[in-house]
C-alpha cells in the first residue's frame, strides 16, 4: 500500500502541462475554438468538460465552444489550424473509448488537434451501457484536456 501512495504521489510531482514536448503556441492570451461535432447524446458531456477544463478561468488560455467545422462526422474530424474539433461515431471494438490526436509544426508546436468518442462501447457493450452517462463524461473530459489545457507553451 505505501508502494502504491509512493508511486502516486510521484506521478502527480512529475506532471506538467505539456503532452511530451508537444504544446500550443501562445504569446500572451490563448483561446482555442472547440469544435462541436458530437450526437445530441454527448452535447451535456461536452459541454460539462469545457466548463470543468475551463472552470480554473486561467489568465493564460480559455475554450470557447463553436459548432464544429467537421461536419458532425467522426470520420472527417479533421480540425481548421488553431482549432479543437469533437467528433463521436461508432468505430467498433478496437480497444479504445476516445482517442485524441494532435498536428504539429516546427517538432513541437501544436497547430490544430481533435479528439474523437467510441459509440460503440457505450452502445454495445454491457458493462459501459449501464452506466453510459458517466463513462461519456469521463471519456469527455479524458480526451478533451491533452488536446487543449495541458498543452500550452509561452
Amino acid at each position: 500500500m505505501a508502494a502504491l501512495v509512493g508511486l502516486l504521489a510521484v506521478t502527480v510531482v512529475s506532471a506538467d502541462n505539456q503532452w511530451a514536448n508537444y504544446k500550443w503556441k501562445s504569446r500572451g492570451d490563448l483561446v482555442l475554438t472547440i469544435g462541436n461535432n458530437v450526437d445530441p447524446k454527448w452535447d451535456a458531456n461536452l459541454a460539462t468538460a469545457i466548463v470543468d477544463w475551463d472552470a480554473p478561468k486561467s489568465t493564460v488560455a480559455s475554450l470557447t465552444e463553436v459548432t464544429g467545422a467537421a461536419g458532425g462526422t467522426a470520420i472527417n474530424c479533421t480540425p481548421d489550424t488553431g482549432n479543437v474539433e469533437i467528433c463521436n461515431g461508432n468505430f467498433g471494438p478496437n480497444d479504445w473509448l476516445g482517442v485524441a490526436g494532435i498536428w504539429i509544426r516546427k517538432g513541437k508546436d501544436i497547430t490544430k488537434a481533435n479528439a474523437i468518442m467510441n459509440d460503440y462501447y457505450f452502445e454495445e457493450v454491457p458493462y459501459y451501457m449501464a452506466d453510459a452517462d458517466n463513462w461519456r463524461q469521463l471519456v469527455m473530459c479524458q480526451e478533451i484536456g491533452p488536446t487543449s489545457v495541458l498543452t500550452i507553451r509561452m
